[in-house]
């Protein structure tokens, strides 16, 4: 249970255009009812919850992690609401409970925040969200380098166009604007791919100068650091690191973080890793 003098608890089921309102009532056995659907837009919400504050007061909100982010939890803290954003993996789950939709996800988050069952996930602050952003643009964009070079590599291929030397080096990029095609149109097509790969190697240097920039701004900064002190782990290793998992504080022993980062390593297959909150 909860120790602050709450006088209401408010479960929202959280979609793109909606959420779902259920509130319950303090008292153990209390009544928990469904208040009802509003659009998830900032003006309805502000709405909401003046409307809620003045009913009951002290109110604490909750709602389940998932893709649309932490923005309605830092509207509602700027509100000076108290809200949590739940794990989905830890929430407590009946056999009875196989029937999903709005209205009973609410209702049953609302009853579950009222008997303290529910494991608020860490929250990343907007700095955090913006490197941790950058870090997954950066690894799509190497993600489209490997698949552009692929593509290149398939054309000198089937056009019988051979390096003998290792490839993506100074020399193998000289040697690669250097070739010529006996088809106009296969000129243009190998032009084109070799312009793709500049202009994505020119994205991730953009982004490697962003990550750079930001990196005395965050505030775990000092974690990023003190990871590089290890073997093996390079500032980039240890921004992603942190970008992805936060402060580690949803590791509960430290066997478990080293599990994830033997898995970050390919060293043990991904259905045997650890999982952040499990």
């Amino acid at each position: 249970m909860h120790s602050e003098n709450i006088a209401a608890y408010i479960g929202l089921d959280v979609h793109k255009e909606t959420l779902a309102v259920a509130i319950a009532a303090p008292e153990r056995l209390g009544e928990v009812r469904y208040y009802g659907t509003i659009n998830n837009e900032a003006q309805a919400v502000r709405r909401l919850f003046q409307k809620l504050q003045g009913l009951y007061g002290n109110i604490l909100s909750c709602y389940e992690a998932g893709p649309c982010g932490f923005g309605l939890y830092h509207q509602l803290t700027a509100m000076n609401i108290k809200c949590q954003v739940i794990a989905p993996s830890r929430i407590p789950k009946s056999p009875t409970d196989r029937i999903k939709n709005d209205h009973r996800d609410a209702i049953s988050l609302a009853r579950l925040l009222r008997a303290g069952e529910l494991t608020p996930v860490w929250i990343p602050d907007l700095t955090h969200e913006a490197m941790r952003d950058l870090i997954r643009a950066r690894a799509a964009a190497k993600r489209d380098s490997r698949v552009a070079r692929q593509r290149i590599l398939s054309m000198l291929l089937r056009t019988d166009k051979r390096y003998a030397g290792k490839h993506w080096t100074g020399k193998h990029r000289t040697w690669l604007a250097n070739q010529s095609f006996s088809q106009p149109s296969q000129q243009i097509a190998f032009q084109h791919y070799c312009q793709s790969l500049e202009q994505i190697e020119d994205r991730i240097l953009q982004l490697d100068q962003e990550i750079s920039r930001l990196l005395p701004e965050w505030s775990l900064c000092n974690l990023v650091c003190q990871l590089q002190a290890l073997k093996g782990v390079s500032q980039l290793t240890a921004i992603t690191l942190v970008a992805e998992l936060g402060d580690f504080h949803d590791f509960p022993v430290p066997n478990n973080s080293w599990l994830f980062w033997d898995w970050f390593q390919g060293n043990i297959p991904v259905e045997t890793a650890f999982v952040p909150g499990e």
